[in-house]
């Protein structure tokens, strides 16, 4: 039985909407969108403590996080960046992530949970919920 997710897919901060999907998933290549949409009257402004606005992470199946993109592979311009979002408008952030990057030599291939994450100087993180897959390396694909 696979357990309940441990976090939201949409998370709703000062009148701006996270939300998190999948564009493309193959069991070697997760591709991710985090859109951002301010839902009130009144500008917003999101600020980042560096070029990475988005990360993934890899939990097992049992909830115990096996794997962080910032811990593990991404290089992240040490620059304040600034998201500024008119009322009502909608900015999307993607991230791509191959099998191997996760698992790299050491994890086995199989079912793993998804979450992307946001780290906004102003408030708490965000982490959003893209579900369970299955990720295996790409060499041992069978076609």
């Amino acid at each position: 039985m696979i357990p309940t997710a441990p976090f939201p897919s949409t998370v709703e901060r000062d009148g701006v909407v996270f939300e998190a999907r999948f564009t493309a998933q193959r069991p070697d290549v997760l591709d991710v969108d985090v859109t951002l949409f301010n839902r009130t009257d009144s500008p917003r402004t999101i600020r980042f403590p560096d070029s990475c606005e988005v990360l993934l992470r890899a939990y097992f199946p049992t909830g115990r996080r096996v794997w962080d993109q910032l811990e593990r592979e991404k290089s992240c311009r040490n620059v304040i960046q600034e998201v500024r979002l008119a009322p009502g408008e909608t900015r999307v952030f993607d991230e791509q992530v191959g099998s191997l990057g996760i698992l790299g030599f050491t994890l086995p291939e199989g079912e793993y949970r998804i979450t992307a994450y946001m780290r906004p100087l102003d408030h708490a993180e965000v982490e959003l919920d893209l579900g369970i897959v299955p990720l295996e390396r790409p060499t041992s694909r069978r076609e």
